[in-house]
């Protein structure tokens, strides 16, 4: 609608009110959409006309995550004015305001110094003797990749996070919503998932901070003149891939320590503080135990994607909480809206005289509860941390069920931690292929081609690994051995 058919609309009576703030934010989105394009195009100025070398990647990181921050700001005013805490006019005008008051932000100033040009002034503050100078430069030159390395990776860290929020938080506004989620709850929800987030996005990251960060040494010829001082590129790139390296094990103390944590406490405010769902089912002591309608319910192993429950032992009690009736079963399966056990032991207690046992080879029991039911109590892999993850399988493995798919998860969980060194060396490879052809806009491009080729693979034989096509190990390091060949390979191409 246009803008005046949208004024008509506010203006007519009998309107709901979560109908008028829709209408009210269209309305202010006309206008300040077309006011951002002068914003940020004013953004965008001193951006473009900064002089140090590494400024082309640095303002390039920068507009993207000045874009991906406004469109959070929007997003946000959105959500305050859809639960009526601020008028639409305000919660749709923030970005605006805010980026249009801060234009003149302290990091689009270009107030340093090229770490190069400064390592000559350093020169006369250093003894004269050779060596001595020599060790002095090589740390000059190794602060300053890891700096330009890790303000490229911080960056890159952030803008992913930035995107998926975004997008996380368009899959389940309406949700809110329609639950009534208040703002703590919501923001709650996405606080306790960034933690997996950086995970998730931790290799990418570094991917492209390598590439952008050769690419643009390579560019500026600052390459060649460390070859022509007699500085091999393999030295050139150590301080990289050791911080690849010390990346690799902060991020598998974090899927070991904070990841799973942060996810229980996500799933807990989704599926219980704004869902609303009772929590009658806990993970304990490696079992799932329910507190279900007309009992006690332990389940070894339940798979969500089958609707398959394994290990089963029902526990029906009376008003006076005394054993009336025990169900034992190997595993109950949901087909056509009823549990259909098999292998089943059920043992009556009457008061006075002795259990009475029956057997049955297959049975529909009567449980009120469905698969979706079950869901609240089930702890997968990406909420247990390795050590944690492989106590339960071998739990499992001594009561005799299958546990492909969580030892598949298992050795994904070293495999994924690894790969970050993997990927930082083709990063550096490829960047110095061609000393002359590097730059932001190909490294950016070869970083998502790369980055999304690893997922591809890696979620392919995981999927495999889980299903028992491949071996659970295998199907967990396939991905990281095909691109850790072709790592070495590059590595060992490049010239000297």
């Amino acid at each position: 609608m246009t803008v005046l058919e949208l004024r008509e609309r506010l203006g007519k009576s009998g309107l709901e009110k979560q109908l008028l703030r829709e209408v009210a934010i269209e309305l202010n989105k006309k206008l300040s959409m077309p006011m951002s394009c002068l914003i940020l195009g004013l953004l965008g100025i001193p951006l473009g006309i900064r002089t140090h070398r590494s400024a082309k990647s640095w303002s390039i990181s920068i507009a993207f995550a000045l874009v991906v921050l406004y469109y959070m700001l929007q997003l946000g005013g959105e959500a305050l004015v859809q639960t009526g805490q601020v008028t639409p006019f305000i919660g749709t005008w923030v970005p605006n305001l805010v980026f249009g008051l801060g234009r003149r932000h302290p990091f689009l100033d270009d107030g340093k110094r090229d770490i190069l040009e400064t390592s000559f002034f350093l020169e006369d503050c250093f003894p004269t003797d050779a060596k001595t100078r020599g060790i002095a430069a090589m740390r000059i030159m190794d602060r300053y990749i890891t700096r330009e390395f890790l303000k490229l990776f911080v960056l890159m860290v952030i803008s992913f996070v930035c995107l998926y929020l975004i997008v996380d938080f368009f899959e389940k506004i309406k949700m809110f919503l329609s639950n009534n989620a208040t703002l703590s709850q919501m923001v709650s929800f996405f606080l306790f998932n960034i933690p997996m987030i950086i995970s998730l996005t931790l290799p990418a990251a570094v991917l492209l901070a390598a590439l952008i960060t050769f690419g643009v040494l390579s560019k500026n010829s600052e390459i060649v003149a460390m070859k022509a001082n007699g500085i091999s590129l393999y030295r050139t790139s150590l301080p990289l891939i050791i911080l690849a390296g010390v990346l690799c094990v902060i991020a598998f103390l974090f899927s070991e320590f904070i990841i799973p944590y942060t996810n229980q406490k996500a799933d807990y405010v989704l599926k219980v503080e704004v869902q609303k769902q009772q929590a009658l089912g806990s993970f304990k002591q490696n079992q799932i135990w329910y507190r279900g309608r007309q009992g006690i319910y332990n389940f070894k192993i339940f798979h969500p994607d089958k609707n398959l429950l394994q290990g089963i032992t029902i526990n029906y009690l009376n008003q006076e909480f005394q054993l009336t009736m025990r169900i034992d079963a190997e595993s109950a399966e949901w087909i056509d809206g009823h549990w259909l056990f098999h292998n089943i032991l059920i043992t009556h207690f009457r008061a006075g005289d002795f259990p009475v046992l029956e057997k049955l080879s297959t049975a529909v029991i009567n449980l009120t509860e469905k698969p979706a039911d079950f869901m609240i109590a089930q702890k997968d892999a990406d909420k247990m941390g390795y050590l944690e993850l492989r106590q339960y399988i071998k739990k499992l493995q001594s009561d005799g069920y299958d546990t492909t798919r969580y030892r598949a998860d298992m050795h994904g969980k070293i495999a994924f931690s690894l790969v970050s060194i993997i990927l930082a060396i083709i990063g550096v490879s490829f960047s110095l292929q061609s000393e002359r052809s590097g730059g932001v806009t190909q490294s950016i491009g070869v970083g998502i081609v790369i980055g999304f080729s690893y997922w591809l693979v890696f979620a392919f034989t995981m999927s495999l690994g889980r299903s028992g096509t491949l071996p659970p190990l295998l199907a967990a390091w396939t991905a990281n051995i095909l691109f850790g060949i072709a790592s070495l390979l590059m590595y060992r191409r490049v010239k000297t």
